[in-house]
């Protein structure tokens, strides 16, 4: 009799530890972390988070171009900017094709005349030609950048633009037309393109702080006070130079 009551008892304390046993063990099944899964959630939000990125890299390598201006049709497939219309942008980035569809290839006469709000400009490489007193008068534009398709620059295009400190001038362009930059008594630093051909009368005249100027190999002509009254200390005239104009330099008194 006792020893069926110890073999009772084994068989009991045998049953115990293992069910105790399998209890663990699916304990460690449930507690051990689906790795698999994880890495590939992870995988996905980098993905999220590279596809952002990229998002926000081609918005800032997007160009807003400026809205409302008025265009005339040359019946070409071309047109010119012809009036402000309603666009109240004070710093304008002309667009290289119209609403219309007609490629942009030219800054009319007067169009932005005495617009004392205009702060910046921006001429597309679409654009040919700056029309005489495109710009006369801005006041308050201090930032000019003409692309490289422009071939001229037209009569008092930018007289009086006081605000000017430094420009650029477009690789395109061969002639810088009468009085083109006249008194903009700002302007310090000047950038001509390799072909310029010729420079109109008076075309940086009364520009009191202009004092760095040069002049490409190439150019023909300086005409009549180009430079009258500027604050060039030196300068060097290529040999391409054919005729320099009355008075050309005339009131550069630092020039020596």
């Amino acid at each position: 009799m006792m020893k069926k009551l110890v073999l009772i008892l084994a068989l009991c304390l045998l049953c115990a530890l293992s069910l105790t046993a399998c209890k663990n063990d699916e304990q460690t099944v449930e507690d051990t972390p689906t790795t698999g899964n994880q890495n590939q959630g992870d995988n996905n939000e980098n993905d999220d988070n590279q596809n952002g990125d990229n998002q926000n890299d081609d918005n800032k390598d997007e160009v807003v171009y400026s809205e409302g201006l008025e265009f005339t049709s040359n019946g070409d497939g071309t047109c010119y900017v012809s009036g402000i219309g309603t666009c109240a942008e004070t710093d304008i980035n002309i667009p290289p094709v119209s609403p219309d569809g007609d490629k942009v290839t030219g800054i009319g006469k007067d169009v932005f005349y005495y617009r004392n709000s205009l702060t910046g400009i921006t001429i597309p490489d679409t654009v040919t030609s700056i029309c005489d007193y495109a710009f006369f008068t801005c006041s308050g534009l201090e930032r000019v950048k003409i692309g490289n398709g422009v071939t001229s620059i037209g009569e008092a295009a930018f007289e009086r633009c006081g605000r000017i400190t430094s420009l650029i001038i477009g690789n395109s362009v061969t002639s810088i037309g009468n009085r083109a930059f006249k008194s903009c008594l700002y302007l310090v630093s000047v950038e001509l393109p390799d072909g310029l051909k010729s420079i109109g009368y008076s075309a940086f005249s009364a520009c009191i702080s202009l004092q760095n100027i040069e002049f490409p190999d190439g150019l023909i002509s300086i005409g009549d006070d180009a430079f009258g009254a500027c604050d060039i200390t030196s300068l060097t005239i290529p040999n391409s130079v054919q005729k320099i104009g009355a008075a050309a330099f005339d009131g550069c008194e630092r020039l020596s």
